[in-house]
């Protein structure tokens, strides 16, 4: 038994339901879970658009993909039902549409800030690499020089003993 794509309850045959016409999803769902009227399902029926309707995920992969010549004919409308009660088609729910271009943008953005801030992480982490072993180089270079002022040091103090040595006593 199909699960619904919305609240993924089991969706039985005597369910009032509509299943998604794109071959990559074809996902079952309550025509309550997704506010669709009866009134509503029986013109998707009768019209026989039940036949290429689609979920709202595949409506937005339809119209974010360019279409192609053989889906270009099947876009699925959306219901719209009039004040008069009338039903009409429209191609895609605006305010839906924008809500999930906005979803999909900040999600997108919100990802580039990672790989960015990621990326400038790495760097400063080699840069912090390369400062510290050249302040290792460094170290190393200032102990050995106070090494040889040591050294100069004692060999000159030595060398004012020799001269002292040498000095004629009065």
């Amino acid at each position: 038994m199909p699960k619904c794509g919305v609240c993924a309850a089991a969706v039985s045959r005597y369910d009032d339901s509509i299943i998604c016409a794109s071959s990559s999803c074809a996902q079952t769902f309550h025509t309550k879970c997704l506010d669709v009227s009866l009134e509503s399902l029986q013109a998707l029926k009768t019209s026989g658009n039940i036949k290429v309707w689609r979920c709202d995920a595949c409506k937005l992969k339809h119209n974010l993909i360019p279409p192609t010549t053989e889906s270009s004919n099947t876009e699925s409308p959306s219901i719209v039902v009039a004040g008069n009660g009338s039903v009409a088609w429209c191609n895609a729910d605006i305010a839906w549409c924008n809500a999930d271009i906005e979803n999909i943008v900040s999600t997108k953005v919100k990802y580039a800030i990672n790989i960015i801030t990621e990326d400038i992480i790495n760097l400063l982490r080699r840069e912090i690499k390369l400062m510290s072993g050249n302040n290792n180089a460094l170290s190393i270079e200032l102990s050995e020089l106070k090494k040889e002022v040591q050294n100069l040091k004692s060999e000159n103090h030595e060398l004012k003993d020799v001269v002292n040595n040498l000095k004629p006593q009065y």
